[in-house]
């Protein structure tokens, strides 16, 4: 708000602040959610049907998670390969405890957050948990640079990406 003042070089009205701060919750409240998706939409890369189907065009865009092979007749086809611990036959059940332990972390954080939420100065406990939220979902997504196979690893930055993501609805609603 205070680069946005400066900018327009003129005191703001009471309806100009507020309508400010609408948009920006709105605006970090969504950055919130949208942060939860990219896990549910990688699902299907991380732990593809365990059969050995084969597909002609893969996604994601490239082969980052998919094994070029030939057929007998010189035709160039894509498996699925998926990514270990998820490409197991019990790949789907951890896919599913990994969101078990997001959402059971999130909710008891909600219930911590609410009640920190009344106690602290809520920018800072706003923009405290959304940066967790994008390290920890950053650090997520880093198991696959950093090749890390541990299932422990992608449970524990969950958990505590929920715990960071529980100071978003107390905090927005809050402001």
């Amino acid at each position: 708000i205070s680069v946005i003042k400066r900018l327009r070089g003129k005191d703001w009205s009471y309806n100009s602040y507020r309508t400010a701060v609408l948009l920006i919750t709105f605006i970090a409240y969504t950055c919130y959610h949208a942060s939860r998706k990219p896990s549910s939409i990688v699902k299907s890369v991380l732990h593809p049907e365990h059969n050995e189907e084969a597909v002609s065009n893969p996604w994601p865009v490239g082969n980052v998670f998919i094994v070029k092979g030939r057929l007998g007749n010189d035709e160039t086809i894509w498996k699925k390969k998926g990514w270990a611990p998820f490409n197991a036959e019990d790949g789907a059940s951890r896919l599913g405890e990994i969101d078990l332990a997001f959402l059971g972390f999130y909710s008891m954080g909600m219930y911590v957050a609410g009640h920190l939420g009344d106690r602290l100065d809520l920018r800072l406990f706003l923009t405290f948990g959304m940066i967790g939220s994008g390290i920890f979902f950053a650090l997520f997504g880093m198991g696959y640079f950093w090749e890390i196979h541990a299932f422990w690893f992608f449970l524990v930055m969950q958990m505590i990406a929920g715990l960071f993501q529980a100071t978003g609805w107390p905090s927005v609603v809050a402001v």
